[in-house]
């Protein structure tokens, strides 16, 4: 479920972001900002602010190609395992090799 936490907050802005640009046209379109004055004026400019802010988001997103990376069909949902390296089981048994060999070097440490 957190892979779609990414998605979502992209939708969100999206529709954020075209709603408040719908707004700001409305009220350039509609011709109510020279009978409201100064109201008016301040919706405008908030409107796109936020327009502007969740844009942003949108472009950083789809600039990273992160939504790309998302949608894409070979996005895995579960990581993938490495495998566990060969090295290490014969360090580990050339170790045991060796304080078996010398039981008094080891006890004289501790």
């Amino acid at each position: 479920m957190l892979s779609r936490e990414p998605l979502a907050l992209t939708v969100v802005c999206a529709l954020a972001g075209l709603a408040s640009f719908a707004v700001a046209l409305y009220l350039l379109i509609g011709g109510d900002i020279a009978e409201q004055g100064l109201d008016a004026l301040f919706l405008l400019i908030v409107c796109l602010m936020f327009a502007a802010s969740f844009g942003l988001v949108m472009a950083k997103t789809l600039r990273k190609a992160q939504l790309q990376e998302m949608l894409s069909p070979r996005h895995s949902k579960t990581p993938a395992v490495a495998p566990e390296p060969k090295a290490d089981a014969t360090d580990k048994a050339s170790n045991e090799a060796k304080l078996a060999e010398d039981p008094q070097k080891t006890a004289g440490k501790a």
